[in-house]
């Protein structure tokens, strides 16, 4: 199993050495699918931090075989996350209520 599925992942300005933000993998994937999630701080955003975190959780669930979906689960207000993912090749899917019990929508990216 690969170390990654485990551990959060710092987004940092590499001129600056400032923390921007945060992504991770939910877990473990399971059925072919791996859910992520991610947080950029208010003063990085608008600028492609969240689109560049995503790609690269993207990027490195491609990397094990076993992934076919890369999932995404977004409240419906919560536009600037619902263009970010979408940006980078997720497709809008259902709306259902989570575990915690709040509305999201289902955004699924299938890998090659």
């Amino acid at each position: 199993m690969a170390a990654f599925w485990c551990v959060p992942f710092l987004v940092v300005a590499e001129a600056e050495g400032t923390v921007l933000g945060g992504c991770t993998f939910k877990g473990t994937p399971s059925h072919g699918e791996v859910e992520i999630a991610y947080g950029v701080a208010k003063s990085a955003r608008g600028r492609g931090v969240a689109t560049a975190a995503v790609s690269q959780l993207v990027q490195l669930a491609a990397t094990d075989r076993s992934v076919s979906r890369v999932v995404a689960e977004i409240l419906p207000a919560n536009l600037a996350s619902s263009k970010v993912v979408s940006r980078v090749g997720f497709t809008e899917g259902e709306t259902f209520v989570d575990a915690e019990g709040d509305s999201v929508v289902r955004w699924t990216l299938l890998l090659d």
